[in-house]
């Protein structure tokens, strides 16, 4: 398996499925601001993501609140990111 830090970087987007994210309801869109860390206390499984939450009106997408979310490493390569850098 890949090293936590390569599997998400600044800049990408992740969807999370609500199970494999710890704690909030329904699928989870993120935009990484920040380099993901392994979270301490539940193991090596487990990352935390920092980011800005995305959500869709009328098809567009949009820019939410800043969210820290508890993510599974297995989520992450389950469901990769998308990379969607800056020019």
């Amino acid at each position: 398996m890949e090293q936590p830090s390569s599997i998400v970087t600044v800049g990408d987007v992740i969807v999370i499925p609500e199970g494999d994210y710890l704690f909030g309801q329904g699928a989870l869109r993120l935009l990484v601001t920040e380099p993901p860390t392994t979270t301490g206390h539940l193991g090596s499984e487990w990352l935390t993501v920092t980011g800005r939450e995305i959500w869709y009106d009328r098809g567009e997408p949009r820019e939410g609140r800043d969210r820290t979310a508890i993510v599974r490493v297995t989520s992450l390569v389950t469901h990769p990111p998308r990379r969607f850098h800056a020019a």
